[in-house]
């Protein structure tokens, strides 16, 4: 069975929310990059989920600092 999306089973949980932004600092500040394809490509998959597109339109952007 593929878990590459979502992180923990067929559809997003709670679990993967809670993932999302440790796996996003990790991919902005560089940690986790061409080395780790599987959770770069996760990331990229939850950024352009029409959700989260609606809450970055609704609250704008956010910094990982």
């Amino acid at each position: 069975k593929n878990r590459s999306v979502p992180v923990f089973g067929d559809n997003l949980s709670a679990a993967d929310f809670q993932m999302s932004f440790p796996l996003e600092a990790s991919v902005a500040r560089g940690i986790v990059g061409n080395n780790r394809p599987n959770i770069t490509a996760w990331v990229e998959r939850v950024h352009a989920r029409p959700a989260y597109q609606r809450g970055l339109e609704k609250g704008g952007e956010y910094d990982f600092a």
